[in-house]
């Protein structure tokens, strides 16, 4: 109840129907007190008129008579006037309508309370009709902005700072405006990226599928007799097979977590594990290189994902491998800060390109000096999107060696 109180409408009507009622009120006094005058003062020309009618006929009378006008009479002098009155209908008893001087005043004073009264309804009228008038005129302010976002417009209403219903009603529909943007928002920018990937897998698979259909066409038609060119074709069919496969995991990983769909199972643990994890599998890898994978364990703790994170340092090492010379060598070192855990990861291979920095972790992007033309340019997309759900930055710069990825995994959730 009292919170009906705080609306500035409710306050407005009571300060109008105070301002009605007192006015009315001095209104009514007003007209009483004048219609009062008028009576007081017929009813003394009425007792001068009769005062100066007997003193002219009874001159000797005067000195009797003159205190009965001035004076209050003695309830003796009361009844002995009422025996002479009743003998001509004068009586407590008669009606009002036998004494002109009171019928006159009646009439006037119900006049005046029938005038007020019809002024109250008025005036109360016009004040309900005010009040309510300016509550739809609101209300019909929300229902134009709620058909402006029907038609896609997510205007705001302006805030104020006063209290009520319709400020709380302000503030949750802005609220409201502003998530339906963002959603709509959402979707569409699902939508745009839905047509995207679409388009990139159509255009990654395309190669790979056109390649395994022509090796197939080939050893169905029989135009290849020889054993061992049989078997190479089956290798590199099976080669683009598998191509295609880490090709579609690995979209569909990136779709996953640019749609949020991954719950991290963070975890206060070494980032040593991680990156063991991560380098095991490519030590063969390295080996057929001739390369050198350099780490040095440094039992450091800090919070994440241990297997996505293992993803996103082997896609890092995989790319470092992928552009590193025969005999080079790659090199991963860590260390720890107040505020986050270093994780730099370095390789002999060519400078990149200033012009490529700032696209090199956009998906299917490949630089101007790429050398692997097997490479599909998601891994490093996918390295990044890892570490920034996982409050994290990577950044590449070069150095005098060569290429240099820096991970960041911060200790706090405001960075």
């Amino acid at each position: 109840m009292l919170r009906l109180f705080k609306n500035k409408e409710i306050k407005v009507y009571i300060v109008l129907m105070l301002i009605i009622h007192i006015g009315l009120g001095l209104f009514i006094y007003s007209a009483y007190t004048k219609n009062t005058k008028v009576l007081q003062q017929t009813i003394i020309e009425e007792r001068v008129a009769l005062l100066g009618n007997i003193i002219a006929n009874h001159p000797h009378s005067e000195s009797e008579i003159i205190p009965f006008i001035t004076e209050n009479a003695s309830v003796e002098q009361i009844e002995q006037g009422l025996k002479v009155a009743r003998r001509y209908g004068i009586d407590y008893n008669m009606p009002i309508q036998s004494s002109p001087l009171l019928l006159n005043f009646q009439r006037k004073n119900n006049l005046n309370i029938l005038y007020a009264i019809l002024l109250f309804f008025i005036l109360t009228a016009a004040t309900g009709v005010f009040i309510l008038n300016y509550i739809y005129s609101r209300l019909r302010k929300f229902s134009n902005y709620a058909e402006a976002i029907v038609e896609g417009k997510f205007d705001t209403i302006s805030e104020s700072q006063e209290e009520g219903d319709f400020a709380m009603l302000t503030v949750q529909y802005n609220h409201m405006a502003k998530r339906l943007q963002g959603s709509l928002e959402s979707l569409q920018q699902e939508k745009v990226y839905l047509k995207n990937i679409i388009s990139d897998i159509s255009h990654q698979l395309k190669t790979p599928l056109s390649s395994v259909k022509m090796f197939n066409e080939l050893l169905m038609d029989g135009e290849i007799e020889d054993l061992q060119m049989s078997n190479e074709f089956l290798a590199k069919s099976q080669s683009q097979i598998e191509r295609m496969e880490w090709l579609i995991k690995n979209l569909l990983k990136m779709a996953r977590l640019e749609t949020n769909s991954v719950e991290f199972k963070n975890k206060f643990i070494s980032i040593n594990e991680t990156i063991r994890q991560a380098i095991g599998p490519l030590q063969v890898k390295c080996e057929e290189k001739g390369q050198q994978l350099k780490y040095v364990d440094k039992d450091i703790l800090v919070k994440h994902d241990k297997e996505w994170m293992a993803e996103a340092i082997s896609n890092i090492v995989k790319n470092a491998i992928e552009h590193t010379p025969p005999k080079g060598s790659i090199h991963i070192s860590t260390a720890e800060t107040p505020l986050a855990v270093e994780i730099q990861i370095d390789n002999q291979g060519n400078p990149i390109s200033q012009g490529d920095i700032p696209r090199l972790f956009e998906r299917f992007y490949k630089g101007k000096n790429n050398s692997t033309p097997n490479s599909t340019g998601i891994g490093l997309a996918l390295a990044k999107a890892i570490i920034e759900n996982q409050n994290g930055t990577i950044e590449v710069r070069n150095k005098q060696e060569g290429p240099s990825f820096i991970i960041l995994l911060y200790k706090y959730d405001s960075f």
